[in-house]
């Protein structure tokens, strides 16, 4: 039986008005949407959209809010906060399982319920923030996975043909981190639900140093003896399957999350206001190594100029390299920044973190500003910002990103 739509004079009583948005983020700041509604099923998607485009309102798709920046003006539109849950199996076969999530389910959840059922894929990408739809916009990856390698389909609703509308992975486009809803259809189609594909008889994905340590060091541990230390040398002489040993699924996750929180990547769950990494790692093409070398060595010096030939050895494709932000921050002093208590990580400063919940939008506007001209000052490399900025004005953004080196603004 087909289900009906909800009308828009039914979805009238579900819609809330000055509903504060820093609860809704991980960031903790920025003001009140105008309109919000939660969205519990896709049934009630064509009804909310019509009311919206009755009351000619921009819109807002929030999932978990941890990669998200909320101006403190608020949003004068409609936030639609999805809450479409559930993880349904679609079709399985002796090697294959087709899962399905609702956008707003935990992506983390996603993760551990496949590893506690065994199937492989995503394991490597346990305890990223955010929900599941968030992870089909952004295209999230980790320790070597991706999840365009895993994503099957993305059903979606349709705001301008009024829809709803399925893509398979190639209509995706699918890229380092992005895809046609943050790039090319960006606010055009809400996603409801994402199905990935798993395997059943999957291997580990060992290719990034520190993996194999850490679930060393978990069994010595749980052994009670030390763990002698792999050296990054000795790392990379080893086989990708090590003959004779057998890493389990919940090893790897256990050490993701090992690597990821008491490693000092991220501040551990729960202990920090923050929205994950910040500035994200840049992609370098080839050609303009040798203009960047040639800055970093005559602003900072050769030490960095080594670090980045070790980034385009170790992290090179087709597309180009990927450079660290936290290197470059890092090597240009700016690891301990702060605008009131706004500040970056003390173990990571490629995260940004508010130690107050009452905090300006405006001091992270500057901390952005002041990270990326002086990055590209002294290196010439552009720093890209991970989260949405919403809420913002246009000149705002436009003297935030600008990367004109003003000194009575901005100090070196």
């Amino acid at each position: 039986m087909k289900k009906q739509s909800i009308t828009p004079e039914k979805m009238k009583e579900n819609i809330d008005c000055q509903v504060p948005l820093a609860p809704f983020t991980t960031m903790q700041v920025g003001g009140s949407a105008n309109y919000f509604v939660r969205v519990k099923s896709e049934e009630e998607l064509p009804g909310i959209v019509d009311w919206m485009y009755r009351k000619d309102l921009p819109s807002l798709v929030l999932g978990g809010g941890s990669n998200m920046v909320v101006s403190d003006n608020g949003f004068a539109g409609l936030v639609l906060k999805m809450e479409i849950y559930g993880i349904q199996c679609s079709v399985e076969t002796s090697a294959k399982i087709e899962l399905v999530a609702g956008a707003g389910e935990s992506w983390d959840s996603l993760v551990e319920y496949s590893v506690q059922k065994g199937w492989w894929g995503i394991e490597n990408m346990s305890i990223i923030p955010g929900t599941v739809g968030a992870v089909a916009v952004q295209n999230v990856s980790a320790y070597g996975q991706e999840s365009k390698m895993v994503i099957n389909k993305v059903r979606t609703y349709d705001m301008q043909e009024t829809k709803f509308v399925e893509f398979n992975n190639d209509e995706c486009g699918f890229g380092f981190r992005r895809s046609i809803f943050n790039t090319t259809e960006a606010g055009r189609y809400i996603i409801v639900s994402v199905s990935f594909l798993l395997n059943k008889d999957g291997k580990p994905n060992l290719s990034r140093r520190g993996i194999v340590e850490a679930i060393e060091k978990q069994r010595q541990t749980r052994l009670g003896c030390v763990a002698p230390r792999i050296s990054p040398l000795i790392h990379k002489l080893l086989p990708k399957k090590r003959s004779g040993i057998n890493y389990e699924q919940a090893e790897i996750r256990e050490a993701i999350i090992e690597l990821r929180t008491h490693g000092k990547l991220l501040p551990a769950p729960n202990t920090v206001k923050n929205s994950g990494t910040f500035f994200r790692a840049s992609l370098i093409p080839q050609n303009q190594l040798g203009q960047i070398l040639k800055k970093a060595y005559k602003n900072i010096g050769l030490l960095l100029v080594f670090k980045i030939i070790g980034c385009k050895w170790k992290y090179s494709s087709n597309k180009g390299f990927k450079l660290p932000s936290r290197l470059l921050i890092k090597a240009c002093g700016l690891n301990k920044l702060h605008y009131g208590s706004i500040s970056l990580h003390k173990t990571n400063c490629a995260v940004m973190i508010n130690s107050y919940r009452g905090s300006s939008s405006k001091d992270i506007l500057k901390l952005i500003q002041r990270v990326r001209v002086i990055v590209y000052y002294k290196t010439g490399v552009i720093v890209p910002v991970e989260p949405s900025l919403v809420g913002f004005t246009d000149e705002e953004l436009k003297q935030t990103f600008s990367l004109v080196y003003d000194k009575s603004k901005v100090e070196i």
